[in-house]
């Protein structure tokens, strides 16, 4: 009873974890993909993205957060901006959802970027350095 017992765990968990056929992930989601929180005085960031390809347009979910009473931002702009071998840079003016901003970025080199987020708004203004 045990082995059998043992062999349908495995059998559920092999089956469980598979990739349905014709499935696709949703992009900048995919597992394995990089967090950073960084805090400023005044805001703190939270933004999630996935592993960048050179050439591949990559999903970023920036949360951000004004620490004076811990809300999120609901509305401003916010411009998301990478200096390394290539310049990029992309204003959202307003979320996407409160405190949520969605950029996509398109590294066309590969190498070392620092990405600065400028936060403008009525409700905070701030340079988030993430490097």
């Amino acid at each position: 009873m045990r082995s059998f017992t043992a062999s349908l765990c495995l059998a559920l968990a092999a089956f469980g974890c598979r990739k349905p056929e014709g499935a696709e992930g949703s992009p900048g989601h995919e597992p394995g993909g990089i967090s950073i929180t960084i805090w400023t005085e005044k805001s703190e960031l939270f933004v999630e993205f996935p592993h960048l390809v050179a050439g591949t347009p990559a999903h970023f979910a920036a949360h951000l957060t004004r620490l004076s009473d811990f809300a999120p931002l609901t509305e401003g702009a916010v411009i998301f901006s990478a200096t390394g071998p290539d310049e990029i840079r992309q204003e959202l003016r307003e979320p996407t959802r409160p405190g949520i901003w969605i950029p996509t970025l398109t590294f066309s080199k590969p190498g070392l970027y620092d990405l600065i987020l400028r936060i403008s708004g009525p409700q905070l203004e701030d340079t988030v350095m993430a490097g």
